[in-house]
């Protein structure tokens, strides 16, 4: 009988643990029953009393459903980490504040013909106030005046919509309904327009033009790094 009952206890351990053959609990407790019985018989034991068979039973039932139940909060778990995070809310945009001073402009201007000059670009740039009012706009010697209108159009756009106009240039290669951006009135997609921000605020645009979308957009950034200092 020592032998029958270790192998009970083996059963217990190695065949009742959560399944994952999908085998439900009536199924797996009555395979247990059946072959504790079935290697008991082999072994030459004498067949349980009726209690002692009650209690293994009992025993081997409460066994497989506490495995059920530890396989049920794993699965739970697991679906809980796998589940997305709620995307974050967009950040607040930038309020306008006062417009940039004629002061603050010129210097802007001055650091964007610097920038041109140190690489042998002929630019144009163009300076707006808070509002989207031109403050100033100048062209280089020999810049071609075709230049001046992007350059204001890009200043406005960048004040406008409080953001620089190199993020609707790279709406475009994606196509499809990203090209209804420009359908917009007011908008620009190329590079050169940036929104001039102090303390938080949106103060003016700076707007360049004259030489490749990449290049307007190192003159721009120029008149940003000016004013910070």
């Amino acid at each position: 009988m020592r032998r029958a009952r270790r192998s009970a206890s083996e059963l217990q351990q190695n065949l009742f643990m959560p399944a994952q053959t999908g085998c439900s609990v009536n199924c797996r407790y009555n395979a247990a029953v059946s072959e504790w019985l079935a290697e008991s018989s082999a072994q030459g034991n004498d067949p349980p009393t009726t209690t002692g068979r009650s209690a293994l039973e009992e025993k081997l039932m409460m066994k497989i459903r506490r495995s059920a139940l530890a396989a049920a909060c794993l699965l739970s778990t697991s679906v809980m980490a796998q589940t997305p995070a709620p995307a974050a809310a967009p950040a607040a945009p930038l309020p306008y504040g006062t417009g940039l001073t004629l002061a603050q402009a010129h210097t802007c201007a001055e650091a964007v013909r610097v920038e041109a000059a140190r690489n042998s670009w002929l630019m144009v740039v163009s300076v707006v106030d808070s509002g989207g009012h031109e403050v100033l706009t100048e062209r280089m010697d020999n810049a071609q005046f075709g230049s001046v209108a992007p350059a204001v159009e890009k200043a406005r756009a960048a004040a406008a919509w409080r953001r620089p106009t190199k993020v609707f240039e790279d709406m475009i290669p994606a196509g499809g309904t990203s090209l209804r951006v420009l359908d917009i009135p007011g908008v620009i997609a190329i590079d050169g327009g940036l929104p001039i921000v102090r303390k938080g605020h949106i103060i003016g645009g700076v707007g360049t033009s004259g030489g490749t979308s990449a290049q307007d957009g190192v003159a721009a950034a120029a008149c940003l790094k000016a004013l910070e200092k």
